[in-house]
């Protein structure tokens, strides 16, 4: 298999863009844009439940994002707890692998020592299996959780990927991939950037809940768990999509300065991750009021983006229509 053929763009999410990696290397018009701008995927859902800051929501769900594409497109996939022995399993990927199919599986992080960023971490982490050789499994991770995201491509003991597997139930994906070969965008990218880049509520409802937090929750609680709001923000809403608006941006090669406007949203929010992560700790209610008007502000230039990616796809519009 060559590893030279996956996707190698900065991934965004473990399963997004292990999926995204997979799909492009039996198709490469399918880009980690393409699926996520075919819809509407950049709404975030935010909610808290009963005032309970351990039952914050903060998502735009992207792994499903990516499993919702591929059935659409009628093209199978199975997550699946493999129940045989592990040699079975072991079995399993070489029969893959031998056709060209590569695997994903789900991890424990905390297992995985490649990088440092896995210390201290417990969560379930996608990866996918590329390769078998001796007493090693072949892996690409489309998605290291550095700042910025890096990939790895290597090795790993079989018994240590076992292990983490393992721990994390047995998980991997069965996808079918006849139909992705027949895949061609519908849709026109630069449109559906322009009509979907924007999300007032996230904007509106953050920055409110933000200020609010030094008013319903104690300083102890809130140092708990202002951790789990950076990594949500991080890891599976806000930066993610911003940077698969950037990518998508860049792909379509257009104006230097709204390229330049997206890095800067992406920084802001980096930003706001970090003065919430600092606040925590230097407990002082005007700093949510600060925090909360940098997100005001991230808004009104992502709604300037909006207006011009709005603008340059009415010319390019109405410059087709006139050829």
């Amino acid at each position: 298999m060559n590893i030279d053929n996956f996707l190698q763009s900065e991934g965004i999410h473990c399963e997004f863009s292990t999926l995204a990696a997979i799909a492009s290397y039996w198709n490469p018009q399918i880009t980690p844009s393409i699926i996520f701008f075919e819809k509407n995927n950049y709404l975030t859902t935010f909610r808290i439940d009963n005032c309970n800051f351990e039952n914050i929501t903060i998502t735009n769900s992207l792994g499903e994002v990516a499993r919702t594409f591929f059935s659409t497109h009628n093209i199978e996939i199975f997550r699946k707890q493999f129940t045989k022995s592990n040699s079975d399993f072991v079995e399993y990927l070489n029969k893959k692998l031998s056709i060209g199919h590569p695997v994903p599986i789900f991890l424990k992080s905390n297992y995985l020592n490649y990088n440092k960023a896995f210390r201290g971490s417990i969560s379930s982490h996608c990866i996918m299996i590329v390769g078998i050789s001796n007493n090693y499994f072949e892996i690409l991770d489309s998605f290291v959780p550095t700042y910025p995201p890096q990939s790895y491509y290597g090795v790993i003991n079989k018994n240590e990927l076992l292990d983490a597997w393992e721990a994390n139930n047995r998980l991997y994906y069965e996808i079918n991939m006849q139909n992705i070969s027949s895949y061609s965008p519908h849709f026109s990218l630069l449109t559906n950037l322009a009509q979907y880049s924007i999300d007032n509520r996230i904007i509106d409802n953050l920055s409110n809940f933000i200020r609010s937090i030094p008013r319903l929750f104690p300083a102890d609680i809130i140092t708990e768990n202002i951790k789990k709001i950076c990594f949500k923000l991080h890891f599976d809403s806000i930066l993610p999509t911003r940077r698969l608006m950037l990518q998508a941006a860049a792909s379509l090669k257009i104006d230097y300065d709204i390229i330049e406007k997206i890095k800067i949203i992406i920084q802001s929010w980096r930003k706001i991750e970090l003065l919430l992560l600092k606040s925590s700790f230097r407990y002082m209610s005007y700093n949510y009021e600060i925090i909360a008007q940098k997100i005001i502000e991230t808004g009104e230039l992502e709604l300037e983006v909006n207006n011009k990616l709005k603008s340059l796809n009415k010319l390019h519009t109405t410059h087709k229509n006139n050829i």
